[in-house]
């Protein structure tokens, strides 16, 4: 039985819970909210992990997203409601290449570009954009 979020009417691109609700996530079939904004710097791996810490106090279950919930959660819904126009989709390499929690090898991390969708993989010591979830 999937989790439904507290309030009965809220939808995609909504202000909710401090963030923008996202659907259910691609991964466990929770509710799922991300930031309003991009993390104020480009981040490495480990310090994507270190500013998803961060914000647990806030936010018990943030984290960086996985791969299906950047691809089904925040790329799909990029242009809906409160999302529209918070995602760097200009082409600005490396700016409009997000960070996801998943390692590919020692050295490679799984990211996705939000100009024209495609995951693939890029540097872990890399500074690309995070958007972090919860």
């Amino acid at each position: 039985m999937a989790v439904v979020s507290a309030k009965k009417d809220i939808q995609i691109g909504d202000l909710d819970d401090g963030g923008v609700y996202v659907g259910l996530s691609a991964e466990d079939g929770k509710p799922l909210h991300a930031a309003l904004a991009d993390l104020p710097e480009y981040k490495t791996y480990e310090e994507a992990f270190a500013a998803a810490e961060q914000l647990k106090a806030e936010h018990p279950t943030a984290h960086v997203p996985t791969p299906k919930e950047l691809d089904k959660n925040l790329f799909d819904n990029r242009n809906t409601g409160h999302l529209k126009g918070t995602f760097n989709t200009s082409s600005s390499f490396p700016g409009s290449i997000y960070r996801s929690s998943e390692s590919y090898n020692d050295i490679l991390a799984r990211v996705q570009d939000f100009e024209e969708g495609t995951q693939g993989s890029y540097g872990m010591l890399s500074l690309i954009p995070v958007r972090l979830v919860w």
